[in-house]
């Protein structure tokens, strides 16, 4: 029997784990695991961004807690904005695609325009909804 409440209860716990809006932002994005011993990056795209962390996919799993270094590529803004993520999830979405959950750690000068960019999401996504 499908039990309604239990349903709305687990659905209100995972948007209140949210800490920030998602938008939908396909980006360019390189990856690497910095204590691998692995100093190359893998091409792959983000699925979504937020102010606190980033959506990819992957072709291959990354376990839960692991630190890695994405570069995001942004259309008109260079160098490529380098992060430190935290893997906090990850889902094998299909046979060998996996989405990567990650919340930021560090970044670099482009913390600046990465809030500016989201800035911008927003206020585009209520100009559309009036």
């Amino acid at each position: 029997m499908y039990d309604v409440r239990s349903s709305i209860e687990q659905l209100l716990t995972q948007m209140e784990k949210r800490k920030s809006s998602r938008y939908d932002v396909v980006l360019r994005v390189r990856y690497r695991k910095p204590r691998s011993g692995q100093y190359h990056y893998h091409e792959t795209t983000s699925l979504n961004i937020s102010a606190t962390g980033i959506c990819l996919f992957t072709e291959e799993p990354l376990e839960t807690d692991r630190v890695i270094h994405i570069l995001l590529y942004i259309n008109g803004y260079k160098p490529p904005i380098g992060i430190s993520c935290r893997v906090v999830w990850c889902r094998e979405e299909v046979q060998g695609l996996f989405r990567i959950g990650a919340e930021y750690l560090e970044m670099d000068s482009g913390t600046h325009f990465v809030r500016l960019l989201l800035k911008a999401l927003s206020y585009s996504l209520k100009l559309s909804t009036v």
